[in-house]
Parts: structure tokens; sequence; C-alpha cells
């Protein structure tokens, strides 16, 4: 599910149970090249929380986030 409000945009996830959720929100509009860097590291953390592990295009990146 995604969302947005002027100046956010809000991404909001569940497991199948509906017992686990994250909402993710940034704070500018995916449009902008600046957000770009930003959410891959919000997959990242998502797929932390609900795979347990790192997202795996970031886990082999030179960018940290996979470590």
């Amino acid at each position: 599910m995604t969302g947005s409000i002027p100046g956010y945009q809000t991404f909001a996830f569940a497991d199948a149970t509906g017992k686990r959720r994250m909402t993710v929100s940034v704070n500018v509009q995916r449009s902008d090249p600046k957000v770009a860097p930003m959410l891959p590291a919000a997959v990242d953390a998502l797929n932390r929380y609900f795979c347990g592990e790192p997202y795996p295009p970031l886990a082999s990146s030179a960018t940290g986030l996979g470590r």
C-alpha cells in the first residue's frame, strides 16, 4: 500500500497474519533524485524485519547497509 500527502511518500506493509506491520515515510516525493539512495535502505530495513536478513542486492554492495 502506498499513499501520499504533499511532501511525504508513505509505504505500509504487513505479513499475512497482520501481526507484524511496518510503515516507512519519506519526507520528499519519489521523483526527487535525492530520494533514490534512501529507498534501498528502506527496502533493506523492511527485508530485515520481515525476512530476518539483508535485502540481497545490498548484502554484497559496498554501501555497508548489508553488514
